[in-house]
């Protein structure tokens, strides 16, 4: 859906997901994350500054997040999807290339670790740091950890948190996104309804850098392959 859109809620996108629903879990580890549901974010949930975001990002978007859906992994993504107003497979996609598919998935290092999760639980090599990335999205617990910990525990809560991260800006609510993009005399100004260009602002918080550029033709050509389909899946 483009921008300005009214999107539909999450209740009847769930409605919309169970009629067609193919019940097939592909990911069997999921099972208990995919039965956990969110709850609502904290308000704000984006800094306030005004040269951050615009006021439709705390005031619209944030407070649709809730998390409040259960279903197979499959099922969990076509949720967001279509509550956030994207393309299925795009979003089916961009997940096979963040954990394929797996809400237990971690990456990164940070030593700004969870709560529940202390240096060192990750690797004891590593004891100051730990995991920084988390779930089937690898949702940044450093930049949102105001997220915590439902996005860690709830697949549907890291789903929905993540695609209204895209969504705040794909209707151009980023404005701190701007004044990145300026100062990298980047190819191109950070604009509303630039899908690809928020994919890449999603994996490496800028605008059209080449680990932006790269990460976007990865999720392209998992869309392309269809990799979800495939036996080795």
């Amino acid at each position: 859906m483009g921008t300005g859109a009214d999107l539909p809620t999450g209740a009847q996108c769930a409605q919309w997901v169970q009629a067609s629903s193919s019940g097939v879990e592909r990911r069997p580890a999921n099972r208990t994350a995919n039965t956990t549901v969110g709850q609502a974010l904290p308000n704000p949930f984006f800094p306030t500054h005004p040269d951050a975001y615009d006021p439709r990002a705390n005031g619209a978007l944030a407070p649709r997040v809730d998390g409040q859906f259960v279903g197979t992994t499959e099922d969990i993504l076509r949720w967001g999807a279509c509550k956030w107003g994207f393309d299925e497979d795009w979003v089916r996609a961009m997940a096979a290339v963040e954990s394929w598919w797996r809400q237990t998935q971690r990456s990164n290092w940070t030593t700004h670790c969870p709560p529940d999760h202390p240096p060192g639980s990750d690797d004891p090599q590593r004891p100051q740091e730990c995991h920084r990335d988390y779930g089937i999205l690898q949702l940044n617990y450093e930049v949102f950890a105001a997220a915590w910990p439902h996005a860690q525990r709830s697949t549907a809560m890291n789903v929905d948190t993540a695609l209204m991260i895209l969504r705040t800006c794909f209707e151009g609510y980023e404005r701190w996104l701007e004044a990145e993009a300026r100062s990298r005399g980047g190819p191109t100004p950070y604009r509303a309804g630039d899908w690809e260009g928020c994919l890449g602002r999603y994996y490496s918080g800028q605008w059209y850098s080449t680990a932006a550029i790269d990460y976007v033709s990865r999720v392209r050509d998992a869309l392309q392959q269809r990799v979800w389909q495939r036996p080795d899946f």
